[in-house]
């Protein structure tokens, strides 16, 4: 597992002339090491992941994101885990900003599902997300949202609202000095690839 490997384990054992010889946590022999062990409590983890969000497709399958670092910037980390198949998958990359939501869609209803991360920065308040799709073979693909053309940017001063509305994702955000008008911004998905379908302001 993930977390069990971030933790140096206390004391391990092994079998030496048919015997068995226990071998002392290097910290109870007051040797120099390069890490000092931590106590695997729910504190701590707490404290390592800023960010978790638990998604059950079924009784057996199951998707976490989470993420660890500063509110500027930092690694996500998504997990599928198959325990029908008994396989296990994992997914990380480095992010900028603070993740704000995370959701699972199937856009293209073709049983592969695809995972999207939401960031928010903390200087100008401008969203990013980050998209993956993962097959049944545990193969994934990096799914890129379109930069704002410049037309679009005008007005746009961060404050994103991402959601999906059946097979759309829908991008949102409060026009500059328009505090009541919004542009909403759809793509569709195929192909691996958000394709831009239209736009409102309203």
């Amino acid at each position: 597992m993930l977390i069990s490997s971030m933790l140096l384990t206390a004391c391990d054992s092994q079998t030496t002339n048919g015997s068995q010889q226990e071998i002392v946590s290097s910290e109870s022999k007051n040797t120099d090491t390069l890490a000092v062990e931590t106590e695997n409590s729910p504190t701590s983890l707490d404290n390592l992941f800023t960010y978790h969000k638990q998604f059950k497709v079924n009784d057996t399958l199951t998707f976490d994101v989470l993420s660890w670092g500063s509110e500027s910037k930092g690694n996500y980390l998504i997990l599928k885990s198959d325990k029908l198949s008994n396989e296990y998958f994992s997914i990380s990359g480095q992010r900028e900003g603070r993740i704000i939501n995370a959701f699972i869609t199937d856009m293209d209803a073709d049983m592969q599902a695809e995972v999207i991360v939401v960031t928010q920065s903390r200087t100008d308040n401008k969203g990013s997300l980050y998209a993956h799709e993962i097959d049944g073979q545990n193969k994934q693909a990096d799914i890129v949202l379109p930069d704002l053309s410049p037309e679009l940017q005008k007005g746009y001063i961060g404050q994103d609202t991402f959601y999906v509305t059946k097979d759309r994702l829908i991008r949102e955000f409060t026009l500059q000095n328009e505090s009541s008008l919004k542009r909403k911004i759809e793509y569709t998905f195929g192909n691996n690839t958000f394709i831009l379908s239209g736009n409102t302001d309203k």
